[in-house]
C-alpha cells in the first residue's frame, strides 16, 4: 500500500497540468493577499477625510465574510481540477490498463489514488491558508491594527476546515472523473449541474430554503453558521417579534451535507470501476 502511494504522489509530482493548478493554488491567494494589503494601506489622515473613504484591514471581517472563506473556495475549485485532470490523463492515454496489471486489485488502486490526492490537497491548502493568514497577521500587527482575543486562532481553525474542504474537492473531483472515465465529461457535468442547477433552483423555488443551498452551507461549515433573512416576511416597520424571518444553518448541520455529495459520488465511482471493463 506505501509503495503504491509513493508511485502515485510521484505521478503527480510529475504531470504538467496538475503542477499548473498547483502553482495556481500558490498564486492566486498571493495576489489577493497582495490587493487586499494594498487596498486597506494607511492614508495620510488630511488626504482620508477629505472625501476619500478606505477600509482598514480586519482579520475578524476577512475570516466571517471577507477574503478568507473566499481563497478557501478558490483552493477548492482548483482542486477539483487537480483530481479530475490527474485521474482523466490515464483514461485517455490508457495507462489505467497497464497500472492494473501491476495491482488487479481496483478497489485499492481507487483508494490509493484517491488517498494520494487527499493528501496533497490537504497539505497545500494549508500551507497556503496558513500563510495566508500569518501574513494578515504580520500586516495588522505592523499597522498597529487592535485585533479581538481569539481572532487569530479562529482564522488558522479556518484554514484548517478550509484544507479539509479542499482535500474533499480532490476525492469528489477524482470519484466523477473515475465514473466518467474522461475528464471533459466531468468538467462538462459540472458545468451543466451548476447552469441547470442554478435554473432549477429559481424555477422550483428552492432558494427560499437555505438548507439545500451550496453556498449557504459552504459558509456555515467555513464560518461556524449562516443566516438568511427572508425579507418578504418582514412586516413593514421591519421589526419582527420571533425567529420565523430567519433561517440558521449551522456547522454541523452543513457536514452531512457535504458528506452525503462526496460519499455518493466516491460510491459510485468505486462500483463502476470495479464493474465495468478496462480498455
Amino acid at each position: 500500500m506505501i509503495g503504491l502511494l509513493r508511485v502515485e504522489l510521484t505521478r503527480l509530482r510529475w504531470r504538467r497540468a496538475v503542477l499548473l493548478l498547483l502553482g495556481a493554488t500558490v498564486a492566486i491567494p498571493a495576489i489577493i493577499f497582495a490587493f487586499l494589503v494594498h487596498d486597506t494601506r494607511p492614508r495620510p489622515q488630511e488626504y482620508a477625510d477629505y472625501q476619500y473613504y478606505y477600509a482598514q484591514l480586519s482579520i475578524v471581517e476577512e475570516r466571517t465574510g471577507g477574503s478568507g472563506i473566499a481563497v478557501a473556495l478558490i483552493l477548492a475549485m482548483l482542486f477539483v481540477l487537480v483530481g479530475t485532470t490527474f485521474v482523466g490523463h490515464d483514461w485517455n492515454t490508457g495507462s489505467m490498463s497497464n497500472q492494473l496489471l501491476f495491482e488487479p486489485r481496483r478497489g485499492r488502486v481507487w483508494l490509493v489514488k484517491a488517498v494520494a490526492l487527499a493528501a496533497v490537497a490537504l497539505v497545500i491548502s494549508l500551507v497556503v491558508l496558513t500563510a495566508y493568514w500569518s501574513g494578515l497577521w504580520a500586516i495588522s500587527v505592523h499597522r498597529d491594527i487592535d485585533i479581538p482575543d481569539h481572532a487569530v486562532s479562529a482564522a488558522y481553525k479556518q484554514g484548517v476546515l478550509g484544507a479539509y474542504f479542499a482535500s474533499a474537492a480532490a476525492v469528489f473531483g477524482y470519484s466523477l472523473t473515475m465514473f466518467f472515465r474522461s475528464t471533459v465529461a466531468t468538467l462538462g457535468v459540472l458545468f451543466g449541474v451548476a447552469v441547470a442547477g442554478g435554473a432549477l433552483v429559481g424555477a422550483t423555488g428552492l432558494s427560499d430554503h437555505a438548507q439545500v443551498m451550496p453556498w449557504t452551507n459552504y459558509e456555515a461549515f467555513m464560518v461556524g453558521s449562516s443566516t438568511t433573512y427572508d425579507w418578504d416576511c418582514f412586516p413593514n416597520d421591519g421589526f419582527v417579534d420571533d425567529d420565523a424571518c430567519t433561517t440558521v444553518v449551522t456547522r454541523a448541520e452543513s457536514l452531512p451535507y457535504f458528506g452525503v455529495v462526496v460519499a455518493v459520488a466516491a460510491a459510485g465511482s468505486v462500483i463502476m470501476f470495479r464493474r465495468r471493463d478496462v480498455p
